[in-house]
């Protein structure tokens, strides 16, 4: 649109002196080397957008997306800057769609030892037969194998 807007009376020359819509895009593309979007959005464009209030929005407009561009830049290029970006997203995100603790925490410290020996039992396996396998933990802390190619049975 800036080029454009430099080179407005003969962009509009060019326009005028066309037959056709197809004529003046094609004349964009060859004479000023637009490309076919740009010649299309050219060819959109009212002429009121071409005074001079717009033409400043427009190069505002230029200047904010390079601005932008620059300080993203910044931030892919900094580790330090990326992580705090990073971080702060996660405190947002924390902060914003967080909820209450779906899991319960609890003293009982049977129920670790249990999971401990489901665990312990788990290795055992591990070390006779290797295989993907999908295993599932009860609500009362024991371990299940759900699915597996052969039958095993599980050491107590």
């Amino acid at each position: 649109m800036k080029r454009a807007t430099d080179i407005l009376d003969e962009v509009i020359a060019a326009i005028r002196s066309s037959q056709t819509r197809e004529e003046a895009k094609n004349k964009l593309m060859s004479k000023f080397e637009f490309s076919d979007e740009q010649a299309e959005y050219i060819l959109m464009l009212r002429l009121q957008t071409l005074v001079g209030l717009e033409i400043q929005k427009i190069l505002d407009e230029m200047k904010e997306k390079r601005d932008l561009i620059t300080y993203l830049t910044s931030i892919i290029e900094n580790p330090k800057k990326l992580d705090k970006v990073v971080v702060d997203e996660m405190i947002y995100m924390r902060d914003t769609y967080g909820d209450e603790r779906k899991t319960e925490i609890s003293n009982d410290v049977e129920l670790i030892y249990e999971l401990d020996s489901s665990i312990k039992r788990l290795k055992k396996l591990d070390e006779l037969i290797k295989e993907p396998v999908i295993t599932w933990i009860d609500s009362d802390y024991k371990l299940k194998v759900l699915y597996q190619s052969r039958i095993l049975k599980v050491p107590e």
